[in-house]
């Protein structure tokens, strides 16, 4: 039996019928997965008031909000910030993750919680970005970039301790996915301050898919599928032919076979996609990544995993690592995950 939990992301409207077991189990995987204060906005959206939901329930709901709320100020303070040390330096900003999806008002934006600001350079322009941030007030956190990483190391304002992470590219070089980052940047549609630039839509799905495969082990994926799904959701209500348009461009840029496993976890999670174009693609095409069940991805809302959930996250791991690694490394840098060391 699936945990309440997908049935509640996949439609919140169920909660007018929940118990409290039901509530009881989901508030803690909720919590560790951090869509509480989603969930919240979602709810609220469908039209759930507070006599379908419990005071304990409600008490976390808002006090989620709440920091979801002051986080998403921030964001939009710092990217503000960043807009104010680039300007004139002909320099193009492209805000990922949540950044983008805050600036383009998508629905992973509402409640979202985000620790830093995400934002993308070209290489050609790191120098001009870091000399400028640093004399902004942002100090780097570490000595040196390592060959075959995708970000400097987070930068931190000396006076607000905000975070900044400075992508030169979406994952880091050697794994499972890549994409060329200098044309998602120069495709990117700039904006009236001069200094950032929006995603096309469905390069805003494909970083979000290469950035699943990449973390498919650790508890963001869950969440990564989730944002992929609303996402599509969002983009295909604007355009009814985007699934298409997503299809294209993910075998372009050679993420076809990763937007086909995304899509198919997701399914499993959360239902059939609203594309159908993409859903019946996806169960067409063969994917070249392996990756076992998607269950093992959702949060047990245990501070501890079980032994069996531990054992599918490790089964899964191994299941991606085939498609990233050759056969005889597959095993040595698993065990080095395991073990705790860098790849």
């Amino acid at each position: 039996m699936k945990p309440p939990i997908l049935s509640l992301l996949r439609d919140p409207s169920v909660a007018r019928g929940w118990t409290a077991r039901e509530w009881a189990d989901t508030m803690p995987r909720l919590q560790q997965s951090g869509l509480t204060a989603h969930i919240a906005a979602l709810a609220d959206r469908a039209g759930i008031t507070a006599a379908h939901i419990p005071p304990g329930v409600r008490r976390q709901f808002y006090a989620t909000s709440i920091d979801s709320d002051a986080q998403l100020r921030t964001l939009r303070w710092e990217l503000g910030e960043v807009v104010r040390a680039l300007r004139g330096l002909e320099v193009r900003v492209v805000p990922i993750k949540g950044a983008d999806y805050l600036l383009r008002n998508a629905t992973p934006a509402l409640g979202r919680t985000v620790a830093d600001l995400d934002i993308l350079v070209s290489r050609n322009h790191l120098a001009k970005a870091t000399a400028a941030l640093e004399a902004a007030g942002w100090g780097m956190g570490g000595e040196a970039v390592h060959e075959g990483n995708h970000q400097y190391p987070g930068f931190v304002h000396s006076l607000r301790a905000t975070q900044l992470e400075l992508h030169f590219q979406v994952v880091a070089e050697g794994g499972a996915v890549s994409l060329d980052v200098e044309s998602v940047i120069a495709s990117a549609v700039p904006q009236p301050d001069g200094v950032l630039a929006l995603l096309q839509p469905t390069d805003t799905v494909l970083v979000r898919v290469a950035h699943f495969i990449r973390n498919s082990r650790t508890v963001s994926a869950f969440r990564d599928l989730l944002d992929l799904r609303e996402l599509v959701e969002g983009f295909r209500e604007q355009d009814p032919q985007f699934g298409l348009a997503l299809i294209a461009r993910a075998e372009l840029v050679g993420l076809g076979a990763a937007l086909s496993r995304a899509v198919r976890d997701s399914t499993e999670l959360f239902g059939e996609i609203d594309s159908p174009d993409l859903a019946a693609w996806a169960r067409r095409r063969k994917p070249s990544l392996s990756g076992g069940s998607a269950m093992a991805l959702v949060p047990d809302g245990c501070a501890v995993p079980s032994f069996g959930t531990r054992l599918r996250r490790v089964g899964r791991m191994f299941a991606r690592m085939r498609s990233a690694y050759p056969p005889g490394k597959t095993l040595q840098v698993g065990l080095k995950v395991l073990q705790g060391k860098s790849e």
